[in-house]
């Protein structure tokens, strides 16, 4: 079989399971719960966001937060400082697709 297949199905309440690590992109699968974020931190890659259930809230450098659906990908660059969170009442589940760049 030359092709890999990976289940990212979340069965055991993971928040972050990584799903690729290589040398030219990481691939994470990410549940954020309800009131749950995660912390400011400057993005060290070419980061894309994909919204795929709920909603989150993202804030970058020093703009104020925005709000995005389910069904929207969002392009952050490399070196911004950005945050996360969910401030709906349902669960957010999005990939998170890094580009990786020497």
């Amino acid at each position: 079989m030359i092709e890999k297949i990976t289940d990212y199905e979340n069965k055991g309440g993971e928040s972050l399971r990584n799903l690729v690590n290589e040398e030219s992109v990481i691939i994470n699968h990410v549940i954020i719960e309800p009131g749950q974020s995660f912390p400011a931190h400057v993005t060290e890659h070419e980061v894309h966001i994909i919204i795929i259930k709920g909603e989150i809230s993202i804030s970058l450098g020093n703009q104020d937060a925005h709000e995005y659906k389910a069904g929207k990908m969002i392009s952050l660059p490399n070196g911004i400082v950005s945050g996360i969170s969910n401030p709906s009442k349902n669960t957010a589940e999005l990939f998170v697709v890094k580009s990786i760049v020497r």
